[in-house]
């Protein structure tokens, strides 16, 4: 996980949520998905906004370019 996304995530969830919030991001690392990886990090993190609701509203993962796409 880059630092630029481990600021991300300091910034935009609270405090109480970091620990949960990167142990989500870090399942986007353990698969291959035919983007990268960074890209559907910040992605996901773009479009929950601070919300884990949300955040966890777009897993599973079915098409990550759909992800990056809303994101762009």
């Amino acid at each position: 996980m880059t630092t630029e996304i481990q600021n991300y995530i300091k910034v935009k969830f609270h405090s109480d949520a970091h620990n949960f919030v990167q142990s989500i991001i870090e399942k986007v690392y353990e698969n291959e998905w035919g983007v990268g990886k960074e890209q559907l990090a910040m992605s996901l993190l773009k479009l929950s906004n601070g919300s884990i609701d949300k955040l966890l509203s777009y897993f599973p993962i079915i098409d990550p370019r759909d992800i990056i796409m809303e994101a762009s």
